[in-house]
Parts: structure tokens; C-alpha cells; sequence
């Protein structure tokens, strides 16, 4: 690795940041996939960490927006906000995509920009700590969290299906887990949405049980009403 041409790449890459590393290798480690013919780390732990902490600081931030919307709706909106599709917008926004270093054939994918993006978030807290990485989001993002959240009506997706039903047959739907995959800190679920009478059913996934249910239930309704 010609550490020089890395180090002076970083340090513009700074500059687009607004965050200057006290640990160099910190950023060097958040940007280099597994992949990298000269990689010595790879951003995998960063990842981890940083998954956890940016969907800490984007919670806290609609427990605050929000306060009269019910832990359902919350939830909804934080999978709006840390979803692939915001967190490739969110790197984006900072240049991040030309500083992945990665092997050619992998490195336009969309999914390692956003998980690039949280491995960043994981190494500003580790040279760091929280409430500068909190500090960060919230100067670089928090326009866009408002208009994702703002601009994307959330539906509760169970509850319209909960009322046709009832309306149209006096019948309510029914949710069951199929199955349960991934690492503790990173679990997928897959739920089952059914209405016994009609015999119809439809399966949704997501990183909790209730956005799966959510994602079977707004399937079904679609089914039904086409």
C-alpha cells in the first residue's frame, strides 16, 4: 500500500468530511473493503459498530422531532432514515463513494457504499466519542432526515389491512414468524401475513419483527385491492 498517496488522499477527503482524525488509520480502516488486493485491515468491526451507533443518534433525534408519535410510527420512520437507499444518499453527500478502496468489480455496489458510510460512523466515534459523532450527523444530515421523514408519508400498513378486512369480510389477519437469520447484530426477519377465510397470505423481511410485519401486511393489502 503507497501509504503517502492513501494519507494524502484522506486528508482531502477530510475536508469534505468537516472531521479531521486525530488516528489516521482509523479512516483508512473504515474505508478499505476485505476485497483490496493491499488491504492490512478491513472495516468490517467498524461497520458493526457504526450500524449501531448511527441508528442510535438517528432514534434519538425522532424521539425528539416526534413527540407525539407512538413507538409503531417511530420505528417506521427510523427505517426510512437508515435504510441502503438513505444511507448511499447520506455518502453521497460527503464524496465517499470515489474513497472506497476496493477490489474494481465490487466497488460501485450500492450496499458496500452504505455500509462504508456506517463503518465511517464507527471510526469518528472511536476517534472520538458519541456526542461528536451525534454532533456530525446532525450537521451534515439532519436536513435531509427532515425531508425523508417529512416528505415519505408513513403508512401503518397493518392497521389499513385491519380495517378493510374487518369492513369487508368481519375478519382480521393473522402473522406468524417463518424464520429468523443473520448475527445477533444483524437479524432478519421473515413474517407471514394470512387471512385463513380468504386463504390468502403474503411474506415481508426486515431487520425487526414489526417492520417485517409491516412489509407482509402492506403486501397483502396491495394483493387484495388490485
Amino acid at each position: 500500500m503507497e501509504s503517502s498517496r492513501y494519507f494524502l488522499q484522506l486528508s482531502l477527503f477530510e475536508s469534505s468530511l468537516n472531521y479531521v482524525f486525530k488516528n489516521k488509520k482509523l479512516l483508512l480502516e473504515a474505508l478499505t473493503h476485505k476485497s483490496h488486493r493491499s488491504q492490512e485491515t478491513d472495516h468490517e468491526r467498524l461497520e458493526y459498530l457504526g450500524d449501531a451507533l448511527l441508528t442510535g443518534c438517528v432514534s434519538h433525534w425522532i424521539y425528539k422531532k416526534f413527540p407525539n408519535k407512538d413507538e409503531g410510527t417511530l420505528s417506521q420512520i427510523r427505517a426510512l432514515l437508515v435504510c441502503q437507499k438513505s444511507l448511499c444518499l447520506y455518502a453521497n453527500i460527503i464524496g465517499l463513494r470515489e474513497m472506497i478502496f476496493a477490489a474494481p468489480n465490487i466497488k460501485d455496489s450500492e450496499a458496500l457504499l452504505a455500509d462504508t458510510f456506517e463503518s465511517v460512523c464507527g471510526a469518528i466515534f472511536c476517534d472520538s466519542d458519541f456526542y461528536v459523532l451525534e454532533k456530525w450527523l446532525l450537521d451534515h444530515f439532519q436536513k435531509k432526515w427532515e425531508d425523508i421523514s417529512q416528505n415519505q408519508p408513513v403508512k401503518d400498513w397493518k392497521s389499513q389491512l385491519q380495517e378493510f378486512t374487518q369492513k369487508q369480510w368481519k375478519t382480521l389477519p393473522e402473522y406468524k414468524i417463518i424464520s429468523q437469520t443473520g448475527p445477533d447484530h444483524a437479524l432478519v426477519f421473515e413474517i407471514e401475513c394470512y387471512i385463513p377465510q380468504l386463504n390468502l397470505k403474503a411474506r415481508g423481511c426486515g431487520d425487526s419483527k414489526r417492520i417485517a410485519a409491516q412489509e407482509a401486511a402492506q403486501l397483502l393489502l396491495k394483493r387484495i385491492q388490485s
